[in-house]
């Protein structure tokens, strides 16, 4: 069956074309071999994920002859561990986001804030001068310290600055996510990306919240023709659910006829087209559980989104203000231009949805509500489904489940022939011929004796015993043979051959070998975390996807709510108010990816235990950086605990240095007073000598003139002497 035409009147998008448009869709997949195969492939992967598969192909193992064997072919699960291990590391990490407003309006209010800031570093100075000139009169000018650099500046507002509408949205996703357990949700289609290669969701409006919900891949039809990984590029999906009559009408109550609802009853005692497979047969109306109708019976519902194309009459006015971007006002299709207008025509995408239930009921055939459009790209809007389908080629998938059904069916076998193995083992046996035992002596009592003596009484020569050329007693081995440790080693190539595969080896499950180095086991680690890395891209890039249609569905459904709040954690809760500036912006949510971020965070946490062991933070900045959510939350920690520990050391070595130079003054001080002492003490000592040398040289001279004076006195004596004797005679 052919699509129907798009580019039509909206007048002619009636209920006829979109049955249409929703059996095309139908028809489409229904003959469609790569889609059903792909279909019996994701269902198959699930059951072998859930430890199921068929065990008719393995029949030449398990019946031989005809004849079962002692050991049965069960499942040994090689793949849920890794799946698991990859889920359980998103889990482990928190949902890291960030809101900013994109729209050009959004834009020119932030580069305003920043020039308004950088305007008030550049007078921050000049304002504390006149502040003190008014005796410490607070001016309430001043928002910037003068101590803050440029590149903080820089840094806050591409770091820390949030618009209160920015943060009212960010608040409002953690609300979401708290009261919905969006992350169980998204922990699902992991597990879907993981084991079918295709995750899908839809967001939507439900009750007056943005809601996300989970899509079976084995139930999406989607356009296969599309190369681009995403749900959202492509021009239609389907989502087909099997639902009783009682989900039916309480899903669609409001636009479900009484005749809707007449039929949906015989629906319910119809018995045609039983299936026991829900998807075995897509063209099949019913699913019915073991058999049974009524109640049970289920009716297929297929609900469609497609992009159509709507023409648009536009009036294209001049702008004084800024030419190249000219005034556009969209036009009613009734207006008659005028001869001095300028008209031009545009095509617009546009979605359009509808319903059908069982073989006729129509319901929801209409322009979809709610469609999110964004200013920079006014002529695309996006579907509602939202998913990834990884290595689309042609609509073809590989998962990991894919890379590992047959090692895993493998693997089972050689599981298999090991249990059998240890079925048929037991200990050493001796062939015993009966026509050899004594004669009145049963067979119990023979063995009595073997058990008690270790004595095996035969008669070779009694009447009827016929002497033997071989020996009657030989030993049979049945423990394990050689043969059960080849499977062991082929087992453990087959577990190396699934690490090498999926790249989750076993460094990175936990187990070290002994042998092996801290360094060597991280470096393994890092390289598993590479190999997996585009799961957990694509998966996130999903998540952003969802998360988007979230923050600009709430512009439409919560402008008139006033406040709302959630739990933080055991005991902290978040108030935050909601006002209508929510409804005037575009919003683009970012978010991280979890194994990056936990990698940053980690590498955060070891340069926190270097910078602690160098005494650059303390304690309690590092406790702070284990405790942080994110890497940014620990980096930040880091950064400012490294800045006020630098602070602290440049002030400590300030004032040593200042502490240095007054003890160098004091020395100084110290070194000129004994300088003086020295000079003094040495004047003294000069005067002293002198006195000294001044009372030597007077004693010398009162000792020459005492000598002059005796010596003179002798003289006149012998004078005198000499005269007086010349005088006797």
């Amino acid at each position: 069956m052919y699509f129907p035409k798009q580019n039509i009147p909206d007048s002619q998008k009636n209920k006829k074309w979109c049955r249409e448009m929703i059996e095309a869709i139908a028809s489409y997949h229904g003959n469609s071999v790569r889609h059903s195969r792909e279909r019996r492939k994701d269902y198959d992967n699930y059951m072998l994920f859930n430890g199921l598969f068929d065990q008719r192909q393995f029949e030449y193992i398990t019946n031989t002859f005809g004849l079962a064997t002692p050991a049965r072919l069960v499942n040994y699960p090689i793949i849920q561990p890794k799946v698991d291990l990859m889920v359980g590391e998103f889990v482990n990490q928190p949902m890291q986001f960030a809101v900013y407003t994109i729209n050009k309006e959004a834009v020119s209010r932030k580069l305003q804030a920043k020039a308004d800031l950088m305007t008030e570093y550049l007078l921050a100075p000049i304002i504390e001068e006149i502040e003190a000139e008014l005796g410490g009169q607070d001016t309430g000018m001043a928002q910037v310290t003068p101590d803050m650099i440029p590149d903080d500046l820089e840094t806050f507002m591409t770091r820390n600055f949030r618009e209160n509408v920015e943060s009212m949205v960010f608040h409002g996703l953690n609300y979401l996510n708290y009261k919905y357990s969006n992350k169980d949700i998204f922990k699902r289609g992991l597990y879907d990306l993981c084991i079918t290669g295709k995750e899908f969701y839809k967001t939507e409006i439900v009750n007056g919240d943005p809601r996300v919900r989970r899509v079976d891949p084995r139930a999406l039809l989607y356009d296969t023709n599309s190369d681009s990984e995403y749900l959202d590029d492509a021009s239609w999906c389907a989502e087909e659910r099997y639902m009783t009559v009682n989900e039916i009408i309480d899903e669609f109550r409001n636009e479900l006829t009484n005749d809707d609802i007449y039929k949906l009853e015989d629906l319910r005692q119809s018995s045609s087209e039983q299936i026991k497979d829900r998807y075995s047969n897509p063209a099949s109306w019913y699913f019915q559980e073991n058999g049974e109708y009524g109640n049970h019976a289920r009716i297929k519902v297929i609900h469609g989104e497609w992009k159509s194309i709507k023409t648009i009459t536009v009036k294209v006015s001049p702008n004084k203000y800024d030419p190249e971007t000219p005034f556009i006002k969209i036009l009613p299709d009734n207006y008659k231009p005028k001869r001095s207008d300028k008209i031009e025509y545009r095509h617009v995408t546009d979605i359009w949805e509808a319903t059908k239930i069982g073989p006729d009921i129509m319901i929801r055939c209409r322009r979809r509500p709610n469609q999110i459009r964004f200013e920079r790209d006014l002529a695309n809007t996006k579907l509602s489904y939202v998913g990834a389908i990884r290595n689309n080629i042609d609509g073809a998938t590989i998962s990991i489940v894919d890379s590992l059904k047959n090692i895993q069916l493998l693997y089972n076998v050689v599981m298999f022939h090991i249990d059998l193995a240890m079925a048929r083992a037991g200990g050493k046996s001796v062939v015993y011929d009966t026509s050899q035992a004594p004669n009145g002596m049963d067979f119990a009592t023979v063995m009595y004796h073997v058990k008690n003596s270790g004595l095996i009484p035969i008669n070779s020569k009694a009447e009827g015993n016929q002497p033997q050329t071989f020996n009657q007693f030989q030993q049979v081995d049945f423990t394990l043979s050689n043969s059960v440790q080849q499977l062991i080693n082929l087992k453990m190539m087959l577990e190396d051959t699934a690490d090498k595969i999926t790249g989750i080896n076993k460094e990175r499950q936990g187990v070290m070998k002994g042998y092996e180095a801290v360094g060597s086991a991280e470096r393994s680690v890092f390289q598993s975390s590479l190999i997996t890395q585009p799961i957990f891209h694509i998966h996130n890039k999903v998540i952003e996807k969802c998360m988007n249609n979230l923050a600009n569905l709430m512009k439409i459904c919560w402008h008139k709510k006033d406040s709302m709040s959630y739990i933080l954690g055991d005991t902290n809760m978040e108030i935050f108010e909601i006002d209508e500036s929510i409804s005037y912006d575009e919003y683009g949510v970012f978010v991280t990816a979890s194994t990056t971020e936990a990698s940053k965070k980690k590498v955060m946490q070891d340069l926190g235990a270097n910078a602690l062991s160098a005494g650059q933070i303390g304690f309690l900045e590092m406790i702070k950086i284990i405790n942080s959510e994110s890497a940014a939350d620990a980096e930040n920690v880091l950064e400012r605990a490294v800045a006020e520990m630098k602070a602290q050391q440049q002030q400590m070595q300030q004032q040593q240095i200042e502490a240095q130079q007054m003890a160098a003054q004091a020395q100084q001080q110290k070194t000129q007073a004994d300088m003086q002492i020295a000079q003094m003490g040495n004047e003294t000592k000069i005067k002293v000598a002198q006195i000294a040398a001044d009372g030597s040289v007077e004693k010398t001279r009162v000792a020459s003139e005492s000598q002059e004076d005796i010596t003179t006195s002798k003289n006149r004596a012998k004078l005198d002497e000499t005269i007086l004797g010349q005088s006797f005679k």
